[in-house]
């Protein structure tokens, strides 16, 4: 190639010029290769090696040569890796810190064999915006080479000769610190490592290669291992280098580090029996201010074998604090002082489980074949299963890599005194695990494919708006934008899109500052939009946000509620936009403060979720109840915006839930089901249309009619855990289906459809009273009388009379929380193959489709329709009592042998004209004891 490779103007001026100078001849010739192969260094931009001679020279042989890390152009990438932060911050090294570390060891008359001084010579930088760049030695002219990860191995000499530089790299921000502190500041405040809490990216990289590491290390005879190895993982893997990176928690022994210690970043000289006998330091972007330790553990455990350790280990670690000991001392201070072996061996204690964050990132490039990607999640679900696979051998070399670092981080730089854990506490954390390490794909591709720009969004009135609300918030109007998916296909965007907006100042070239927000916009097809009523949809949840949330704040600050134990657990809605095909809303990007989805995937709903869950369900019924009761008129005025429109001529939706329905029974018509839908047939004496309809009607509900949430399933809510994984703060999202009915609505959806039967065997009870306490309390809080407006005993009517609307819900959303990823699941096929007692290929989703459906049907009957055995009271609350005393009376004349067959009675209640028939179908089975009947 020629310099017209090299895209960038200003960058091609510079290299002629560099070149001019070194052959002091404007006529010269020049050649322009790549110095390094794809995806190997050249992450953040591009690395290029230029040959170059005067035009008169026909001898090539005696070319000279350079070579030149431009960054990248693209913007989406530059702003995806940081490109722009990271080529500063080696410049910044090259130009100033290493400078000083010469001077330094100068003024101190070391010979320069003594020096560090294994790093190339920096010719010429360039870091203007766009043209960030630097010109190089081409450290081959000296002899030097890559280790080549495709054949050869690190060998012990290899990390010896590089062990040796890192310990005279740090002997001099030691000894600077030391004898002049303010100097040291000076730099190490251009080196300030930005927490990356706030970077979905990387924490989601992370998540992803620590979850699947787990899963192929969850062999049996692993769990011995992996007991002890939970304590690497025990925050995200992001906030573990968060911590590590952190100067303030090194003390006074933070240094500047080398950063990015991989193999492929440094360069060896070889004697003639291919001995390393000289090392230089590639690639100082990834510098920071920050332990020494990071450097030593990323080498050591990412880049040697465990063979290697075994033998080696210690000598490695001693080879590292000699020559770190022996350059202070050179430099005049006191490395017992400084950094003693004790300390060392503290800091490896305390920072060294970082070495299993850089292994999970860095060995699967280090393993790959020449050209291959290696693909983590199939690797792992195959060994997790057990399947038997065609193994390629860069799958075996890095599962034998990542088994051994993890052994040797347990064994070696953490956990020497640590108690053996037994095999079931091992169980207990690979669970634990498995639920946070989710939503992760190999290096860069999956960020890479989702990078966006504004004209992602199409609707230039929306694009506008963004524009606006993102100049408010900088108060500048440069700046730069990154466009996302904020939610899987079919996940929580039927009726539109869904994005996240990044965004900084044009001038600010560390993206991990980077501020965001979410933009859910309308669809823009108009058969979509008629299908799924969108634009109903969304004004609905605009007005939620503008209008409902905002009085029942004002409400509850009224009556002198503090903060926190007001209604909060939604996002802030920044702006929206009501104007017929503008429909949009911009909101608080909830993952900013810690919050995440469950992963309906890899996670179940668990009891603390729904405690959580109800717990906000309480607070915000209460508002609806306490308005009512204090201001009727400004509870109707809200009410009459959220009226729910019948959808009897809904043809789509009928026919849809009538299908559904009609498959569920398909599915549950085997003969030990029998009992079950003989009993849930009440459940769907009518339309499932007609169902939701009587259910939401708020004149059924009277006076316990409320504003409700409405869609009330767990994708629509995120959760913010402890240390422990455990949650402990919810956030509605998704105010789109919010209507004016009775309360009960919500709590049957989620109960029913977003928890198994075995959480509501062991908490359903406590479920409602969770709900029902937290209701209270703050009815209580504003003013009125729970007791009066929704009583314990009402609750269980409106759960009675409306909670059938539980099993319409869950024909409807289990086939999806049941789905496997990009699976949908076919009804109509699942149901016949049952119907027909066919031999199928059991899918994982569809048996937990079928038990879930069967456990919600189950408990509809058994827990919400506590009185579904008695039909046809036609009584109204006066006579209960009556009622019961008759069916007693019926109960206790009949013989045993027909004590579960129909019984029919006519009695006439004072004062009444007409006769009140009542009908027990199956009241008592022979074997319930007398004592029971009381609850029927």
């Amino acid at each position: 190639m020629d310099l017209s490779e090299i895209q960038n103007e200003n960058i091609r001026k510079v290299i002629c010029e560099t070149i001019e100078n070194d052959l002091q001849s404007n006529k010269f010739k020049v050649v322009v290769s790549t110095a390094s192969e794809e995806g190997e260094n050249n992450f953040c931009g591009s690395v290029y090696r230029i040959s170059y001679n005067k035009s008169d020279e026909s001898d090539n042989s005696s070319s000279l040569s350079m070579i030149v890390k431009v960054t990248a152009q693209n913007e989406a990438r530059r702003a995806l890796l940081r490109s722009r932060t990271l080529f500063l911050k080696e410049i910044f090294i090259y130009n100033k810190v290493l400078p000083v570390f010469r001077q330094f060891e100068l003024s101190k008359g070391i010979i320069i064999e003594n020096c560090f001084t294994e790093y190339p010579i920096c010719y010429r930088t360039l870091d203007a915006e766009l043209n960030e760049c630097l010109l190089l030695e081409d450290l081959c002219n000296r002899g030097f080479s890559l280790i080549n990860r495709f054949t050869e191995e690190v060998t012990a000499d290899h990390v010896y000769l590089f062990l040796k530089a890192l310990g005279k790299l740090h002997a001099l921000s030691f000894a600077l610190k030391d004898q002049q502190p303010e100097k040291f500041d000076e730099l190490a405040s251009n080196l300030k490592e930005s927490k990356q809490t706030d970077d979905s990216f990387i924490r989601n990289y992370l998540n992803r290669q620590a979850e699947n590491v787990m899963k192929i290390l969850c062999n049996e005879e692993d769990a011995h291992l992996l007991a002890k190895a939970k304590e690497l993982f025990r925050k995200d893997a992001i906030d573990i280098t968060n911590e590590c990176y952190d100067p303030e928690l090194a003390g006074a022994a933070s240094v500047i580090t080398y950063g990015d210690a991989w193999q492929n970043n440094s360069m060896y000289r070889y004697d003639e029996q291919r001995k390393p006998i000289e090392v230089n330091l590639l690639d100082w972007q990834l510098s920071r201010h920050s332990t020494p330790i990071i450097d030593v553990v990323y080498f050591i455990f990412c880049c040697t074998t465990k063979e290697l350790r075994d033998v080696h280990y210690d000598n490695f670690l001693k080879t590292y604090h000699d020559s770190l000991s022996a350059h202070i001392r050179r430099l005049g201070s006191d490395p017992d002082l400084l950094f003693s072996n004790n300390l060392m061996q503290e800091h490896l204690n305390k920072f060294g489980k970082i070495g299993m964050v850089f292994a999970i990132g860095i060995l699967p490039i280090i393993t790959a074949a020449r050209g291959e990607k290696i693909n983590l999640d199939k690797v792992a679900n195959e060994m997790a299963n057990n399947q038997k696979t065609n193994a390629k051998s860069s799958r075996d070399k890095f599962v034998e890599r990542m088994k051994g670092a993890l052994f040797d981080m347990v064994r070696l730089a953490r956990f020497k005194g640590l108690k053996w854990q037994n095999y079931n506490e091992w169980l207990r954390v690979k669970a634990y695990y498995e639920r946070i390490f989710t939503q992760f794909s190999t290096f860069c591709s999956m960020a890479m494919n989702d990078i966006m720009d504004l004209s992602e969004i199409q609707n230039e009135n929306i694009r506008k708006v963004i524009c606006e609300t993102i100049e408010n918030d900088l108060q500048s109007n440069k700046f730069k934008v990154v466009v996302s998916t904020a939610s899987e296909e079919g996940e929580n965007n039927f009726c539109g899109s869904v994005y996240r907006i990044s965004y900084n100042k044009s001038d600010e070239s560390d993206n991990s500052s980077s501020l965001s927000m979410i933009v859910k916009v309308t669809a823009q097809n108009e058969a979509r939009r008629a299908l799924l009523r969108s634009r109903t949809l969304f004004l609905k949840e605009i007005f939620i946000y503008n209008k409902v949330l905002p009085v029942f704040r004002q409400f509850e600050l009224s009556k002198g509620i503090i903060i926190e134990n007001c209604f909060t657990e939604y996002p802030i809605c920044y702006r929206t936009l009501d104007a017929e095909l503008n429909e949009c809303l911009l909101l608080e990007d909830l993952c900013n403060r810690g919050f995440s989805l469950i992963n309906r995937f890899t996670e179940e709903v668990t009891a603390d979720h729904v405690y959580l869950f109800l717990k906000a369900l309480g607070k915000l019924h209460a508002l609806s109840f306490a308005l009512k009761d204090q201001q009727p008129e400004k509870f109707d005025e809200l009410a009459s915006n959220l009226k729910e429109s019948k959808q009897t001529d809904d043809s789509f939706i009928r026919n849809y839930l009538n299908r559904q329905a009609e498959n569920v029974m398909k599915i549950l018509c085997n003969e030990e089901d029998a009992h079950l839908l003989a009993k849930a047939k009440e459940l769907f004496r009518k339309d499932a249309i007609d169902i939701t309809n009587e259910c939401y009607d708020p004149e059924l509900a009277g006076a316990a009619s409320v504003i409700t949430y409405g869609d009330a399933w767990q994708n629509n809510s995120m959760y913010r855990y402890d240390e422990q994984r455990k949650p402990i703060e919810v956030n509605l999202l998704d105010w789109q289906l919010s209507r004016h009915s009775t309360p009960i609505i919500d709590v049957v959806y989620f109960i029913f459809c977003c928890t198994t039967k075995e959480l509501r065997d062991v908490h359903y009870d406590n479920f409602l009273k969770t709900y029902h306490d937290s209701l209270s309390a703050h009815i209580r809080r504003l003013g009125s009388d729970p007791d009066l407006l929704f009583s314990n005993n009402l609750m269980q009517e409106h759960l009675n009379k409306f909670g059938k609307i539980g099993m319409v819900f869950a024909i409807g959303i289990l086939p999806i929380i049941t789905a496997a990823r990009g699976e949908k699941i076919n009804l109509d096929k699942v149901a016949n193959e049952m119907a027909n007692n066919q031999k199928t290929n059991a899918k994982s989703s569809r048996d937990k489709f079928v038990e879930r459906m069967k456990g919600a049907l189950f408990d509809m009957v058994r827990l919400v329709k506590k009185l579904l055995q008695i039909q046809q009271v036609n009584c109204n609350r006066k006579i209960k009592f009556v009622t019961k005393i008759l069916l007693w009376k019926l109960y206790t004349d009949m013989e045993l042998n027909h004590r579960s067959e129909i019984v029919s009675a006519s009695y006439r209640v004072s004062g009444s004209n007409s006769n009140i028939n009542t009908e027990a179908i199956r009241a008592i089975p022979p074997n319930v004891k007398y004592g029971s009947i009381s609850k029927y």
